[in-house]
């Protein structure tokens, strides 16, 4: 495979990492050429356990316009420029024990980096609250904290924000976020949306389209509706899948992104297959249909961005 520093890309569609174990791993990068180029990790943290949570490559690390890819690291950030194979740190102070997160996505402009928590939790009246929900301005370096844990929440177009605002005291709580700060309560009228959020999920967004994961902790279901994945255009419900025996371990029930406007991917384990395998599955969410793809290891983490 061809040094990304031999043959930078003028845009990446895929990032993918395998973790080889012990914080290490390898990252890859496929061009619009359709080539892979190797991406050096030297002196980077890349771990998936459960005490060093999100640390190297998520789905949301590569930018969206495919020409930087930022792994979340113990310390901060780092962004790698695609185009030029160079290398930026950005330390970030007081993020806490390695298991509150370091998960990465990006701004929809491409200007920041956004770091999430490994749980969709705010302040409670108790006081307790998990670090980080944080923005790095990759211009300025500067840190701002978000009132939105950007894990568990999409970016649409228009800058809206939608997110569970999930408190220790009230539970979840479906919101959309305008770029001028006001909220709009999106659990009135839309019973599916609060069966969904019922447990820990996953959110993702193209477009004016978002797409959350849900998981059912406890056989029978005490809320009802289970495991699966739904899609919403903007406050409208456009599709639902069911998914049986989804859990949050072994790699399988994981939103992977959107391949474009209507074509959601994703992973479940494979009932046939080994434990440690998980298929991937792609919907489209207009018309229903579904296409089950080769199952992958799960120790192997892939971000994409539309073509």
């Amino acid at each position: 495979m061809t040094p990304l520093t031999d043959s930078p890309v003028d845009r990446a569609t895929v990032a993918v990492s395998f973790d080889l174990g012990g914080g290490v791993a390898n990252l890859s990068v496929l061009g619009t050429d359709d080539r892979w180029r190797s991406v050096d990790v030297d002196g980077l943290t890349f771990s998936q356990t459960t005490e060093d949570r999100s640390l190297g490559l998520n789905r949301e690390s590569l930018s969206p316009d495919g020409t930087m890819v930022a792994p979340g690291q113990p310390d901060g950030v780092v962004v790698i420029d695609l185009t030029t194979a160079e290398r930026s740190a950005y330390p970030v102070d007081g993020l806490g024990e390695l298991w509150h997160g370091r998960e990465t996505s990006w701004t929809t402009d491409g200007t920041g980096v956004l770091i999430a928590r490994n749980y969709a939790a705010f302040p409670s009246t108790s006081g307790w609250a998990y670090q980080p929900r944080l923005r790095v301005d990759l211009a300025t370096g500067d840190v701002i904290e978000l009132d939105y844990d950007p894990g568990h929440a999409a970016q649409l177009s228009d800058e809206t924000v939608v997110a569970d605002l999930w408190r220790e005291d009230s539970g979840h709580r479906p919101v959309a976020i305008s770029p001028d700060g006001s909220r709009t309560a999106l659990d009135d009228g839309l019973d599916e949306v609060r069966r969904m959020l019922g447990a820990p999920s996953d959110f993702t967004g193209e477009g004016q389209r978002w797409a959350i994961r849900r998981e059912a902790m406890i056989d029978p279901d005490p809320i009802g509706g289970g495991s699966g994945f739904m899609a919403f255009d903007g406050d409208e419900p456009l599709a639902m899948l069911p998914v049986n025996g989804v859990e949050n371990h072994g790699g399988g029930g994981r939103i992977v992104g959107w391949l474009d406007g209507s074509t959601l991917l994703f992973s479940m384990p494979d009932v046939d297959e080994s434990e440690t395998l998980a298929r991937t599955v792609a919907r489209n969410v207009e018309t229903g249909d579904l296409w089950k793809g080769p199952s992958i290891l799960t120790n192997c983490r892939v971000s994409i961005t539309r073509e």
